[in-house]
């Protein structure tokens, strides 16, 4: 059997050397969710898309405590609470909205675009992938010990 084409992106400078061929033509792409956190990369998803405005944090809390283990199914939002949280703070939830509504127009944005094969650094945003496995994906959706004793503090 013919092996998998297998890229890893780490974070932007990983991404800047790729070509979209080369992630076009890989079976598998690999990449830490911390690349969203990483310098530059929301600012660099953000300019590629038409829309230099000022790129926001990833919310600190999205009001859910991570869990040790996977039980039955989680679904983070609600009628009264869309955004998943917010500690029942308004400021928490209309920073959630903001990031939302500026990270989902960028991607709309962006895949409006044309990029030639030989273009490097094209957001993995721009892509529409057969199949997305996240791991560690609870750093971005779970407030973690540490901004739990914060919250406590305050």
């Amino acid at each position: 059997a013919a092996s998998l084409k297998v890229i890893c992106v780490y974070d932007l400078n990983c991404l800047k050397k790729l070509t979209a061929k080369d992630l076009l033509g890989a079976d598998v792409v690999v990449c830490p969710i911390d690349i969203l956190e990483g310098a530059g990369y929301l600012h660099h998803l953000l300019r590629e898309s038409g829309n230099p405005d000022a790129a926001p944090k990833l919310p600190m809390y999205s009001g859910q405590q991570e869990k040790n283990e996977a039980r039955g199914v989680w679904i983070p939002g609600t009628s009264q609470d869309p955004y998943a949280g917010g500690k029942g703070r308004q400021d928490n939830r209309n920073e959630s909205a903001h990031y939302t509504y500026v990270y989902t127009t960028a991607i709309k944005k962006l895949r409006m675009k044309s990029y030639k094969q030989s273009d490097k650094g094209v957001p993995l945003e721009y892509f529409c992938w057969e199949r997305v496995i996240v791991d560690e994906i609870h750093e971005s959706l779970c407030t973690s010990k540490g901004e739990m004793n914060a919250a406590k503090e305050a």
